[in-house]
C-alpha cells in the first residue's frame, strides 16, 4: 500500500484526498443533514397545520354561534314566546297575548274558553275557542300576528258571520285554535 502512495503523484493524491472527502461529505449529508432536514420539513408542516386549524377553528366557533342562533329562531318559531313556560302557565301566557294583539288590532275580544286537546304524536294540543268582533281585515291582521307571536298555531274551526250593524260593517268570528307543546313523557 506504501508502494500505491508512493507511486501517486501530488495531484492524484490530491484528487484521491477530493474524492474521500467528498465521500465523506456525502456520508455525512445522508446520515446527518438529511435526517435534520427532513425533522425540520415536518416540524414546518405541522406548524402550518397548526396554524390551519387554529383558523378553521375560528370559523368553527363562529359557524357555531351561527347554528346557535339558528336554532334559537326557529325555536322562536315553532314554539313562539312561550317556549320556556311551564306547562301550567301556558294557558294563561296564550290568552294574555291574544288580549294585547287584539287591542292592537282594535278587534272587540268577546269570548276565550280553553279546553283540553288531544295528544298528537310527542305534543300535548291545547284548544282555545274564541270569538271576536271586527272588520275583516283587522281580523286576518290579527291571525298574522298570531301566527308570528305564538309559534305554530292552526286555526281548527272557524265560523264568520256579519255583524247586523248598519254603520260600521263588522263580522263575528267564531274560531277554535289548537297551540302545540311538547307532551311530558
Amino acid at each position: 500500500m506504501d508502494k500505491f502512495f508512493a507511486q501517486l503523484t501530488p495531484r492524484s493524491s490530491l484528487l484521491i484526498t477530493g474524492l474521500l472527502l467528498l465521500i465523506l461529505m456525502s456520508l455525512l449529508s445522508l446520515y446527518m443533514i438529511i435526517p435534520l432536514f427532513k425533522d425540520y420539513r415536518e416540524t414546518y408542516q405541522t406548524k402550518q397545520t397548526l396554524v390551519e386549524g387554529l383558523k378553521s377553528g375560528n370559523a368553527l366557533s363562529q359557524e357555531l354561534i351561527n347554528r346557535r342562533h339558528d336554532i334559537s329562531r326557529l325555536s322562536k318559531l315553532l314554539h313562539g314566546d312561550s317556549a320556556k313556560l311551564p306547562a301550567n302557565q301556558m294557558e294563561a301566557y296564550i290568552i294574555g297575548q291574544l288580549q294585547k294583539m287584539v287591542w292592537r288590532q282594535k278587534i272587540e275580544l268577546v269570548a276565550v274558553k280553553p279546553k283540553e286537546g288531544a295528544r298528537v304524536d310527542r305534543f300535548k294540543e291545547m284548544l282555545f275557542e274564541i270569538k271576536l268582533a271586527g272588520n275583516y281585515l283587522d281580523i286576518y291582521k290579527l291571525l298574522n300576528d298570531i301566527n308570528e307571536t305564538m309559534g305554530v298555531v292552526v286555526v281548527k274551526q272557524y265560523r264568520m258571520t256579519p255583524k247586523q250593524q248598519v254603520t260600521n260593517p263588522s263580522l263575528v268570528v267564531d274560531l277554535t285554535i289548537a297551540a302545540y307543546r311538547l307532551a311530558a313523557n
